[in-house]
């Protein structure tokens, strides 16, 4: 699977434009069962920031941690 990225070169990205990452985007959905959003996957995601004092950028991992924790 390619990293779909619109970040420029520059700053490490490939350099896509819109329209080829909604295609890419598109075309990896068709193999992908969605998940729903819902209130346990915020308390799921922000117990696992309090407890390890996550900031910043990595708490975007830990919400996927959550999601695939099963919350």
């Amino acid at each position: 699977m390619r990293v779909m990225t619109l970040r420029p070169v520059e700053v490490n990205g490939l350099g896509w434009n819109p329209d080829a990452v909604a295609e890419q985007v598109t075309e990896l959905l068709r193999s992908l069962v969605l998940l729903e959003d819902n209130s346990a996957v915020f308390l799921a995601w922000m117990g696992l920031v309090r407890a390890h004092s996550i900031r910043g950028k990595k708490t975007h991992d830990d919400r996927l941690a959550a999601v695939m924790n099963g919350a």
